[in-house]
């Protein structure tokens, strides 16, 4: 395949040989956390790594659940651990989606019989504001996120090694 003048290789990651004397300059790598050991070789990582020497501004971007392996994991720490900031509407305070900023437990989401009312929490959960208290309401994601930035979290992460956690919420 080429695009825009590069030849595209999709490789599987469970075979060595098909890295073999091929020079890249942006490799992708998806489902990280999946990929078994290499034989003779190590990880995935390092072979990428390894056809990245050459070209220059040469980039590894690798995404993935955490899972088994937890590669995923280990990289991320060693890098500038990212959150994504977003701004809330109500105030303009940048901050991130958090789990405890969530709101939707509370009795106004409960039926009268007391458990979830799925529509109600679809209708009405929202992020509260941690600065003013207002609500981040799902139909105001869209034009914030056009103005979200990505603040780095670990001063002593490799600045040239970008790690993002990037949670469900966002989407």
């Amino acid at each position: 395949y080429t695009l825009r003048g590069m030849t595209v290789y999709l490789i599987g990651a469970h075979s060595a040989g098909a890295w073999k004397n091929k020079t890249i300059a942006l490799c992708i790598l998806d489902e990280l956390d999946e990929h078994e050991h290499l034989e003779g070789t190590g990880s995935t990582v390092n072979e990428a790594r390894s056809r990245l020497k050459r070209p220059k501004n040469a980039k590894l971007i690798g995404f993935s659940t955490p899972g088994r392996m937890d590669h995923i994991h280990g990289l991320w720490e060693k890098g500038t651990q990212e959150e994504v900031h977003v701004p809330f509407p109500c105030c303009g305070h940048y901050q991130p989606l958090k789990w405890d900023a969530l709101v939707f437990g509370t009795k106004e989401f409960r039926d009268l019989a007391g458990d979830y009312d799925r529509e109600k929490i679809r209708l009405g959960a929202h992020f509260k504001c941690e600065l003013c208290g207002k609500p981040f309401l799902d139909e105001q994601k869209r034009k914030a996120f056009q103005a979200c930035r990505s603040v780095a979290t670990n001063d002593k992460g490799n600045p040239a090694m970008r790690s993002l956690h990037l949670w469900d919420a966002y989407s």
